[in-house]
């Protein structure tokens, strides 16, 4: 597959050179040859034409659902669970799994070298503990695998430290370098 970046005229010109002209305001790359080239000043008014239809129809107002909110926030609340972290005779203890997430996702972004993280639970924990899927993108440098063990073992130990329930598995993917 050619990329796109690569494609030229016939007189040579980079499309991507006459995009980033119309598009971003860019100045021609060479003003003499484009006011006389006939391949380039039909390429400039079909892009032309194709941005002027782009900023109406980002012009135009969209209107969402009436009951588009409701929706949204009605999965939202079906979503949310909590999990059981204690029970006594004095009465019980439970964390919103969201909240659990966020324990984890703060541990995973004290680690230096970690750029992002977002985690979710996964299912298959035994009742009291928890599992974890983390995705994070790292920094160019540190070693992956020591970096994920060291991610792996802090969001263990703050899930179990502040949100008082025990992680049977951190999976761990690192998606990115940044």
């Amino acid at each position: 597959m050619t990329d796109p970046r690569d494609t030229q005229l016939a007189c040579g010109t980079p499309i991507v050179n006459l995009v980033e002209q119309v598009f971003e305001g860019a100045q021609a790359s060479d003003p003499g040859h484009q006011a006389d080239c006939l391949h380039c000043q039909a390429a400039l008014r079909k892009l032309e034409s194709v941005y002027d239809r782009m900023r109406g129809l980002a012009a135009e107002p969209v209107a969402a659902p009436p009951d588009l909110v409701q929706n949204v926030m009605r999965r939202l609340r079906r979503d949310r669970t909590r999990i059981l972290v204690s029970a006594d005779p004095h009465g019980s203890v439970t964390v919103e799994q969201a909240v659990i997430v966020q324990i984890a996702r703060l541990a995973a972004l004290e680690i230096e070298g970690v750029a992002f993280a977002s985690v979710q639970l996964t299912r298959g924990a035994p009742p009291g503990s928890v599992a974890l899927s983390a995705q994070i993108v790292v920094d160019y440098g540190p070693p992956i695998p020591s970096l994920a063990a060291t991610v792996r073992d802090r969001i263990q130990q703050h899930v179990a430290r502040y949100g008082g329930i025990p992680v049977t598995a951190v999976d761990l993917a690192v998606e990115d370098i940044e």
